[in-house]
């Protein structure tokens, strides 16, 4: 059971998800259905809220950061998925970048990471396979 301060802020009103920046992603949404690349993707955007939306006859992924302000709404057309963005980050480019380069040192399980803590920092990393 999570404590009450670890649960989310409340949403309120959601961003205008069909203004910010659009661009085509290599990472699809439905990757972070899998529970080590959501929780590698968490590592990018620790404080993002995921959701999805059925509008206009197709799913929309969100990933909301309240706090920060940012956003990030990614669908699939066809084979190929877009994300767009808005806030003062680029939420989903980070979560493509830090998924991405997991992948690319072989996507290590989580007994593979390794979580340093300093009185000024947490920082979590993985050993390549």
């Amino acid at each position: 059971m999570i404590a009450r301060s670890q649960l989310p802020p409340p949403l309120g009103l959601l961003p205008d998800i069909d203004d910010g920046q659009e661009r085509t992603t290599g990472l699809a949404a439905d990757a972070l259905d899998d529970w080590t690349t959501r929780f590698v993707a968490q590592l990018a955007a620790p404080h993002a809220q995921r959701l999805t939306l059925n509008r206009d006859g197709r799913t929309e992924h969100l990933l909301i950061d309240v706090d920060a302000g940012t956003w990030a709404a990614v669908v699939q057309d066809g084979d190929t998925w877009t994300a767009r963005q808005g806030g003062p980050a680029r939420l989903w480019d980070d979560v493509e970048e830090t998924v991405t380069q997991w992948r690319a040192d072989g996507a290590p399980g989580l007994d593979r990471f390794e979580v340093t803590v300093t009185p000024e920092k947490q920082t979590v990393s993985w050993s390549r396979v």
